[in-house]
């Protein structure tokens, strides 16, 4: 909703229903609606061409991947040749908290070890370079871009977690 905020059109890709649902609600409630997609889907095998999107951001993503390569190779796909990606997920302090809130429900939150370091790795595999590190309310955040589009990345002086 930040994005769309500032007036960006954004696709949201999820494989909840429910949680699909909630975050329509959620853009209703504060007049985004009209600038979010939310499509259920899984991200391995998304319905948009090669070079589609200017930017993808994989938030709170990453630890429910058991395997990465498939949602990171289609997001690489799905970029454009200046693409930008931004790897968000929760630090090791935001793990136990996510665990300890689910815990105390009586659930479990399953954690498979990706992080924002270990898919950057891998996106450095296929012609992206880091650009920033950013750690804040308990997450890290790596900003990527591909590098054949290096110059065309613009640093955003507000750019915060």
């Amino acid at each position: 909703m930040a994005l769309a905020r500032r007036g960006l059109k954004v696709v949201s890709v999820d494989p909840d229903t429910d949680e699909q649902a909630l975050a329509l609600l959620l853009a209703e409630e504060a007049g985004l609606a009209d600038q979010i997609r939310f499509i259920r889907g899984d991200a391995s095998d998304l319905p948009f061409p090669g070079g589609y999107f200017g930017c993808a951001a994989l938030v709170g993503v990453l630890h429910h991947l058991q395997d990465p390569a498939p949602v990171l190779g289609e997001t690489a796909r799905v970029l454009r040749p200046s693409g930008i990606v931004i790897l968000a997920d929760f630090s090791p302090e935001g793990l136990e908290l996510v665990a300890r809130v689910h815990r105390g429900e009586g659930r479990e939150h399953p954690v498979s070890g990706v992080t924002p370091e270990s898919a950057a790795a891998f996106l450095s595999t296929r012609g992206f370079a880091v650009e920033a590190r950013l750690s804040g309310h308990k997450h890290d955040v790596i900003v990527l871009a591909k590098e054949h589009g290096r110059e065309e990345l613009r640093t955003d002086a507000n750019l915060r977690i």
